[in-house]
């Protein structure tokens, strides 16, 4: 997230690891992250999903690395972006 128009962070995974506890069976899913610390570039967040009872679904646990500059609030401009964005086709 970045509120400076025009801004944005950018970073790259590090790591990614997702548990599944529990089938979905339709309706609705709420998922909620925490960005739990930042140390330098490195950034550690866990999230959860949990079905509309309220039952946990899954958990994960990710280590992203900030882009140059995206480490900070304010963010880079969105045209000096750190690297290509491409599809893959």
């Amino acid at each position: 997230y970045c509120a400076v128009p025009g801004h944005a962070r950018f970073s790259v995974t590090l790591s990614l690891n997702t548990t599944f506890l529990k089938g979905a069976r339709g309706g609705v899913l709420i998922a909620t992250g925490t960005l739990d610390g930042v140390d330098g570039r490195a950034a550690s967040t866990t999230g959860e999903v949990r079905d509309g009872d309220g039952v946990l679904c899954a958990t994960g646990q990710a280590t992203f690395l900030y882009a140059p500059g995206s480490e900070r609030k304010e963010g880079v401009p969105i045209a000096q972006r750190p690297f290509k964005i491409t599809t893959g086709r």
